[in-house]
């Protein structure tokens, strides 16, 4: 009895002990769990957490332990020391099939694999998302680019070539001109000093020549401006006073100049013309008594009425050279100096530069060539000199006036790079009359 009471008492207190070892090692095996899990989370804290991994055999019922982020054996190196889970739960006795141990380890790689993918996958789409935004507005930047390349290349392309042909054209007619000019400079001066050498008649020739195309284009301009002058009247006097002028003087001039207002309004009395009689009376008296009756004193100077010594050449010579030698002077001088103008409200292009320049001209004409041309002496050729320089630039700025009243650029186009014949002799019927009756004052014939 005694024996079985101790027998009894031997196996409750080893039960006893034992539910004491069991209850230990249990509270001992949480202690671990929670340092585990504590551990574990630190040594690894995802950038996004992963809330519904799965471990194989456990379903997502399954305690708050086990839906922890599963660590792979092969990260378990990170962990400083700690013991892997999955080797944790094989030392305790809760994983005894090896083969679940390597089902769970692989699926806790998979795991890894598949979120890490996802992640890369997120990470990748977003960065196409970006590049392709970026590259369509770069791709419509470089579109509307090349629109505004391609719609502004041709017109500055045209601009460009059209500004480059216009300063190519004007630079390349400017020279032809200016080559035009000197040839025919050279070609009237060579017929005007050869008729001079033939004497008194070749040059009352060519004089009536150079007289009748002048009066001719200023009808011609005036009949363009819708004037009717009795052009044929005003041509037929002219010839006749040049032609008496040479034979007779200046005695017959009155006459003819008294039959030719009388016949002008017996033209339009007629009814040859009839409209408008009294303005254009007027405009047919202009050019008769403006280019004719002052032309007509190349006629006057050449006479032998005027110098019984055949003096007329060398007169006439000399009016030709100042006048001559005045523009060439005064087209050099304004042209490379000019900056002040002399008259902008009537002819823009003449300066006080070319007026200086001309002056200069003259007086070297007259002092170096004209001065050694008999009846003239120094004294005398500077003082037809001084003379030319008042009145010549009249006769330049008389024509510019009547041209701007009627819109006329040129006289006609007689002359290649002279413009008309009117256009070179305007100076030249101011300078006539004045060596005429300049002789005269000093008694040079």
């Amino acid at each position: 009895m005694d024996e079985e009471n101790a027998t009894d008492k031997d196996i409750s207190e080893r039960a006893q002990k034992e539910s004491v070892e069991e209850t230990t090692s249990f509270s001992i095996f949480e202690e671990d769990v929670e340092d585990l899990i504590i551990t574990s989370t630190d040594a690894k804290k995802p950038s996004k957490p992963r809330t519904n991994s799965k471990v194989k055999g456990l379903d997502n019922t399954s305690p708050p332990l086990f839906q922890t982020e599963i660590v792979s054996d092969s990260d378990s190196s990170s962990l400083d020391g700690e013991i892997p889970f999955s080797s944790y739960f094989s030392e305790q006795g809760y994983v005894d099939n090896p083969q679940s141990k390597s089902l769970d380890s692989k699926d806790q790689t998979e795991n890894k694999f598949v979120s890490s993918q996802d992640d890369e996958l997120f990470f990748i789409n977003n960065q196409n998302e970006k590049s392709s935004s970026l590259l369509s507005s770069q791709i419509d930047e470089t579109t509307n680019t090349k629109e505004d390349f391609s719609k502004s290349k041709p017109s500055m392309s045209k601009n460009n070539l059209h500004s480059e042909l216009n300063s190519t054209t004007e630079s390349q007619l400017k020279s032809y001109q200016v080559k035009k000019a000197i040839i025919t400079g050279f070609v009237i001066a060579g017929m005007v000093l050869g008729a001079l050498k033939l004497g008194s008649l070749a040059s009352l020739a060519l004089g009536m020549v150079v007289v009748l195309v002048a009066i001719s284009e200023a009808y011609v301009a005036f009949r363009r401006a819708g004037y009717k002058p009795a052009a044929l009247l005003g041509i037929v006097a002219t010839a006749i006073l040049m032609i008496s002028g040479y034979y007779q003087g200046t005695s017959n001039l009155a006459l003819i100049i008294t039959l030719m207002i009388v016949f002008s309004f017996i033209w339009y009395l007629s009814g040859v013309l009839s409209s408008r009689p009294s303005l254009n009376i007027a405009i047919t008296l202009l050019p008769f008594l403006w280019i004719g009756f002052l032309g007509s004193f190349i006629a006057f100077i050449l006479s032998p009425t005027f110098s019984p010594n055949n003096y007329g050449v060398s007169f006439l010579l000399a009016a030709i050279l100042n006048t001559a030698f005045y523009d060439i002077g005064g087209l050099f001088a304004g042209k490379r100096f000019g900056k002040h103008r002399l008259a902008s409200n009537i002819s823009p292009n003449k300066t006080w530069e070319g007026l200086l320049g001309g002056s200069v001209a003259v007086l070297l004409v007259s002092a170096l060539i004209i001065s050694n041309i008999h009846p003239w002496n120094l004294t005398s050729a500077l003082i037809l000199a001084l003379a030319v320089i008042v009145v010549e630039p009249l006769g330049d700025l008389c024509e510019s006036l009547v041209k701007r009243d009627f819109a006329i650029k040129d006289m006609g186009g007689w002359l290649p790079g002279h413009g008309g014949m009117l256009d070179r002799i305007d100076g030249l019927l101011f300078v006539l009359p004045t060596t005429y009756y300049l002789v005269i004052l000093l008694h040079l014939r």
